[in-house]
């Protein structure tokens, strides 16, 4: 009984390591994972009450790439993912795609987000940026959106 009793306890403690390591990876990508891609567009807009207005100047606290600038990304310690002046939670991965949210906070509805698109598990194609900034003019909402399509 006792050599069977050590025999599962030797099993089943070498079965941790393995979990730890399923667990530490997010939609195919392990914790400092990088990888870079290049903005091919982006657009941005301001909403102001009913008025769209395009191709607006993005505002401070919306990172500004330019098209044509590489793009280095890091898969954080918690899934995360970092770019230049930027940390989007991960949310959910599936086989062709991870998705990235921050949490809904105040009265911005619209969280920043981003996808990553992936060809095969751990294998990015292409990364979509969306940002949000709102504010408040006069009694006026104004939000700032801002999109970048990276390959």
């Amino acid at each position: 009984m006792k050599k069977l009793f050590l025999q599962m306890l030797i099993t089943v403690s070498s079965l941790f390591p393995l979990a730890q390591i399923q667990a530490a990876i997010f939609g195919g990508f392990a914790p400092g994972k990088t990888f870079t891609f290049t903005v091919k567009t982006h657009t941005s807009e301001r909403i102001k009450g009913s008025t769209v207005t395009q191709n607006v100047a993005i505002p401070t606290g919306i990172p500004k790439f330019a098209n044509g600038q590489k793009i280095k990304f890091t898969i954080g310690a918690k899934g995360q993912l970092t770019g230049p002046g930027f940390s989007i939670p991960f949310k959910t991965g599936t086989a062709t795609e991870n998705d990235y949210a921050k949490p809904i906070s105040g009265t911005l509805a619209t969280p920043d987000t981003s996808l990553i698109y992936k060809s095969a598990p751990g294998t990015p194609m292409g990364v979509l940026l969306f940002f949000y900034k709102q504010q408040v003019s006069g009694a006026v909402p104004v939000i700032n959106a801002v999109e970048y399509t990276l390959l």
